[in-house]
């Protein structure tokens, strides 16, 4: 027969577990994937990381859309984008000159042709700064996609367009951040 403290302590070991579950989560050690980003995407001087995560199926294709994660929890689970398989991330810095730091977001499948966009989190939610441009991630000198330009409310992009004869090349495009 089982005393006072024994019945307890088996009504409360399945609590204590998963609070400590919750804890270790909410205080920043979840589990934070090595292809992480890390840089202050809140301007509020503490940098924190970003990653993408989903599931997938037995080919390796996302099952459900990728959802934006952080061990920051005012920036975890904010935004969610499809993809057929992947999805890159990269913080693309302070492209507005303030505190806060941009990231884009390229979905792609088994081409490395793809659509990027840029984001950045004001007012507790992700906003697109920079609308979807064609961009090619199969050369890895060209995979600065977006970089600060010269004057505040302003990046330059590398998009992919055709040019006269009818061939794929990068052009650097000044854009205005939304």
């Amino acid at each position: 027969m089982l005393n006072e403290t024994e019945i307890m302590m088996q009504i409360l070991k399945p609590i204590m577990t998963a609070l400590l579950i919750c804890g270790a989560a909410a205080s920043g050690n979840a589990q934070i994937p090595e292809d992480s980003i890390y840089g202050d995407f809140d301007g509020d001087g503490k940098k924190e990381h970003l990653w993408m995560e989903t599931k997938y199926d037995e080919d390796e294709y996302a099952t459900e859309p990728f959802v934006l994660r952080s061990d920051n929890l005012k920036l975890d689970r904010k935004f969610k984008v499809e993809a057929p398989r992947y999805v890159l991330i990269m913080n693309e810095g302070k492209l507005n000159g303030g505190n806060v730091e941009y990231f884009s977001i390229t979905p792609y499948g088994d081409s490395t042709w793809s659509m990027t966009s840029v984001y950045v989190f004001s007012n507790g939610n992700v906003h697109k700064a920079v609308d979807g441009f064609t961009t090619w991630s199969g050369n890895e000198e060209e995979e600065d996609f977006v970089r600060p330009a010269d004057c505040p409310g302003y990046a330059v992009i590398n998009e992919y367009g055709m040019d006269v004869e009818d061939s794929w090349t990068p052009r650097r495009k000044t854009v205005k951040l939304k």
